[in-house]
């Protein structure tokens, strides 16, 4: 589901800031 992915993308963003940035470019795409 879409939270789970939340909450998986902001652990993966916790331990690897400049993935969190390619992260939030994917979501801004697919909104």
């Amino acid at each position: 589901s879409g939270a789970d992915f939340d909450i998986t993308a902001q652990r993966i963003a916790a331990s690897n800031p400049s993935l969190k940035d390619a992260l939030v470019d994917v979501l801004r795409q697919t909104e």
